[in-house]
């Protein structure tokens, strides 16, 4: 087995989505003054992965990241689904032990989440590290180098949760805690509920602040 030292961890973000629900370009659409896309695409240069491969069909944003240490891979081709976007990102993945799949409509992944994720794979390089909330599979996940040949045979709308439930005991998973994180933008009104749990949070978080200034009063 690798040391921990020497296992390296490759991202591979997919962008290529036609936002067919969204009734607009959702990757796009800003969010808390910048496009989508780019909360997480920047949180992953945070991370220190190995390499990080962006699949998309947009021009901007390629233009936006045009200055940044990032692979850009055009997908012309979005409507042969999520799978082939897997394949474009594995085939530029070069020497690397694993790769964390990263979507860019779940804004609120958190750096400590995705550092948590590859912890756990450097003890365990072997294994999937399947991200759970709820009892649910959720993204991200790293796949370990052995599972790339099943991936490159995935086909349409097919992702890497197939693979894990065909492979369960080979499975590490990571419970995430907070909903924030796992809730991905579909619809606009994805983006309300979103405001609402952050309008929630900062409510509970006021109210925590006003008993302890009581208590200490």
């Amino acid at each position: 087995m690798l040391k921990n030292s020497c296992i390296n961890i490759n991202a591979i973000i997919l962008a290529a989505g036609n936002s067919s629900r969204f009734n607009g370009n959702k990757l796009l659409s800003i969010y808390n003054e910048k496009p989508l896309a780019m909360h997480i695409i920047e949180k992953s240069f945070e991370v220190g992965f190995k390499e990080i491969i962006l699949v998309t069909q947009y021009n901007e944003l390629k233009e936006m990241l045009k200055d940044k240490d990032i692979k850009i891979i055009r997908n012309c081709m979005s409507n042969k689904g999520i799978s082939y976007s897997i394949k474009l990102g594995l085939k530029e993945c070069r020497n690397c032990d694993g790769v964390m799949f990263l979507v860019c409509d779940q804004p609120y992944i958190s750096y400590k989440t995705m550092k948590d994720l590859i912890e756990i794979f450097k003890e365990n390089p072997d294994r999937i590290i399947s991200s759970k909330y709820c009892g649910k599979l959720r993204n991200p996940n790293i796949f370990p180098k052995k599972y790339f040949k099943e991936l490159l045979e995935l086909n349409g709308d097919m992702g890497g949760k197939s693979i894990i439930l065909n492979d369960l005991d080979n499975v590490l998973e990571y419970e995430i805690k907070n909903e924030l994180e796992v809730l991905d933008i579909d619809t606009k009104e994805d983006l309300n509920k979103i405001n609402t749990l952050i309008w929630g949070c900062i409510k509970i978080n006021l109210i925590q602040s006003d008993k302890k200034k009581e208590e200490n009063s």
